[in-house]
C-alpha cells in the first residue's frame, strides 16, 4: 500500500513552499589582484557579477585611498569607477590617475 494522492500532493506543496522561501547564499567574492604599477593602478580580475563588485568596492576604495593620497576625492572616485568597469569585464587593466 502506497501513499495517497492527497498526501503526495501535500508533501509536494510543502517542498515547493520551502523552496520558494529559501534564499540563495551570497556569491563568494571572486579573486582580485591590485598593485601600483607605473604610477597607476593595475587590477587583475575575472569577470564579476554586480554582487561580487559590491563585495570588493570597499577594498578597492581603501587601496586607492592608501596608495593615491595626493588625489582629490573626485580623482579617487574616477579611478574607482574605472576599477568597477574592469571588474565587470575582467582581465588585467592599468588605470592611470586623472590629471
Amino acid at each position: 500500500m502506497g501513499i495517497s494522492d492527497a498526501d503526495f500532493i501535500a508533501a509536494k506543496e510543502r517542498l515547493i513552499e520551502q523552496a520558494l522561501r529559501a534564499t540563495t547564499p551570497p556569491a563568494l567574492p571572486a579573486s582580485l589582484g591590485l598593485s601600483v604599477v607605473g604610477g597607476g593602478l593595475r587590477i587583475s580580475t575575472p569577470p564579476m557579477s554586480v554582487v561580487q563588485i559590491d563585495q570588493h568596492r570597499a577594498t578597492v576604495h581603501g587601496y586607492l585611498l592608501r596608495n593615491f593620497r595626493s588625489l582629490s576625492t573626485a580623482g579617487i572616485l574616477e579611478m574607482l569607477r574605472a576599477a568597477e568597469d574592469a571588474m565587470r569585464t575582467g582581465g588585467t587593466v592599468d588605470i592611470s590617475p586623472p590629471g
